[in-house]
């Protein structure tokens, strides 16, 4: 919708669509967009600092390759070194850098399973 926009910039103003127009046609909402835009200027990542400190942590916890901290154990860490959060919102952040436990998973590991084989004669 901008590049349309700025495509339209040598033309005069009657020639141009309006953004209306515009809305109609790809049948979004004036506020959506404006609010969409605002997003796309604004891309400051207000965690940042705090996903050096998560991944940190998470690297500590590491054994044999795979990442053995929590978001329950590196809450209390992250308390220690200055950063609160909720408790979604650092399962958040450890889902986006991927340093979710793998290990003590037990539907991974030990997933229940009522499937005997082929019973009964195979006639």
């Amino acid at each position: 919708m901008d590049q349309i926009r700025v495509d339209q910039q040598n033309l005069q103003k009657k020639e141009r669509y309006g953004i209306g127009e515009l809305l109609k046609t790809i049948d979004l909402k004036r506020p959506t967009y404006y609010d969409e835009r605002k997003r796309i200027i604004n891309k400051n990542d207000k965690y940042a600092d705090v996903k050096v400190v998560i991944k940190e942590i998470a690297e500590k916890g590491k054994w044999r390759g795979s990442y053995t901290y929590g978001y329950r154990r590196i809450m209390p860490l992250l308390e220690k070194a200055g950063y609160h959060m909720a408790e979604a919102t650092l399962r958040r952040l450890m889902n986006e850098l991927g340093v979710q436990p793998a290990m003590y998973n037990r539907r991974k590991n030990n997933h229940y399973s009522s499937y005997k084989g082929t019973v009964g004669k195979g006639g």
